[in-house]
């Protein structure tokens, strides 16, 4: 379950104020939890049972033993949300099961050769996920690695190793009933950088090993708190209100900041529902992921990055940033609480006394290692003058 630490915020938004306006606006977390009218038909994202249901979930564990009883190697067609999400999850839990190959995101020669170059000695299956199979590359993709499929086991062998993921109704349906290849619906009233939790993506999913039920049971329990819990007890309305108290202050960039390499992709993932979903009427937070810099020139990058992003001649001044981030460690090793000063000229590190090591959860025992914690960290960067400045707001802990 996911908890705001909201302590980070408060030098910059008062505890009083923040609960003050979640209060004031209470009845937008009332509408958001009631689902508005104008997006009935994209809200199906919202309700985890009714595209993750347990018949949902028989059917696609079922496929997923069928398909790695034939192959060892399942390889994903897919571009933004239809991959994602898996991937992410994917890359995290490292979990053992099929091998995963990604493909469907360039039209790179080089990068389709590099595919085609691992799939020499496995068992392959491939898995087109293509909403309306409009887009180019993954189109493309999917003619290559169909042909590849058919020159290597024969055109029946071949039809029973391509998976396709698409809407009820369209080409894609049409094209696996005439070539008997396996069809997967897509998730009808969710959009596609929506679609973890249906069987877009937990197929992959359960293809490479993941515990699908066990990652539906938590989101349930996630579900039912934050459409149940009130204003004041609501750990993504008092984010969302953050988030707005602070853009009516002049911050434009928030910046994901994580410490476990395995969180990269989670990143990308974030970034992309950030950008995409607020940011199509230039009126939203530039999404900034960043691991956690190990050295001058990493931050200077970071900062310059930050700068470049902003959209007003005013904000161009990068006199000085700070930014303050804490880290609890996994039971074997320990993070001292570490101040990064960062200047255009360089970068200067205090550090704090140690804190002793605190215990992972037994909930994070779901991540199959002990040494990883998520730290969610929510920054924003704002101008005052010619002074220019960023923040941790706060961090959620899984």
């Amino acid at each position: 379950m996911l908890k705001l630490n909201r302590n980070f915020a408060s030098a910059f938004v008062a505890e009083d104020e923040l609960v003050s306006y979640m209060d004031e606006h209470a009845e937008v977390l009332a509408r958001c939890q009631a689902g508005e009218d104008r997006y009935a038909d994209s809200l199906g994202w919202l309700s985890v049972d009714e595209w993750a249901s347990d018949a949902i979930l028989d059917r696609t564990c079922a496929l997923a033993e069928q398909i790695r009883s034939m192959a060892d190697t399942f390889v994903v067609i897919g571009v933004g949300g239809s991959n994602n999400g898996s991937r992410s999850v994917q890359a995290a839990l490292a979990p053992e099961g099929a091998r995963l190959v990604w493909a469907g995101n360039t039209l790179s020669a080089w990068e389709l050769n590099r595919v085609l170059d691992e799939l020499e000695g496995h068992d392959v299956v491939i898995d087109c996920i293509a909403k309306n199979f409009e887009t180019l590359e993954p189109g493309s993709s999917f003619r290559l690695l169909r042909q590849y499929l058919v020159e290597r086991y024969g055109r029946d062998e071949a039809a029973r190793r391509i998976v396709c993921t698409g809407t009820i109704g369209s080409p894609l349906e049409d094209l696996c009933r005439a070539e008997g290849y396996t069809f997967v619906p897509f998730a009808t009233n969710v959009g596609g950088r929506y679609t973890a939790l249906t069987e877009v993506h937990l197929l992959p999913m359960a293809v490479a090993g993941v515990d699908i039920r066990a990652l539906v049971a938590g989101a349930r329990t996630m579900e039912r708190l934050l459409r149940t819990a009130p204003a004041g007890e609501n750990s993504a309305f008092a984010y969302a209100s953050a988030r707005n108290m602070l853009w009516d202050r002049g911050y434009r960039v928030e910046l994901l900041s994580f410490f476990e390499p395995r969180f990269r992709w989670f990143s990308k993932w974030w970034e992309q529902l950030f950008a995409e979903s607020e940011g199509k009427d230039a009126e939203a937070y530039s999404p900034l992921p960043q691991s956690a810099p190990r050295s001058s020139i990493v931050w200077d990058s970071l900062c310059r990055t930050a700068r470049a992003s902003f959209s007003r001649p005013s904000l161009m001044s990068w006199n000085q940033v700070r930014a303050t981030a804490s880290c609890w460690a996994a039971p074997t090793w320990r993070m001292p609480l570490a101040t990064w000063t960062a200047r255009t000229s360089g970068i200067s590190i205090r550090r704090a006394s140690r804190r002793p090591a605190r215990r992972i959860p037994e909930c994070c025992h779901a991540l199959r290692s002990s040494s990883i914690v998520l730290m969610r960290s929510i920054w924003a960067c704002s101008s005052t003058g010619s002074r220019s400045r960023a923040m941790l707001l706060g961090s959620f802990w899984v």
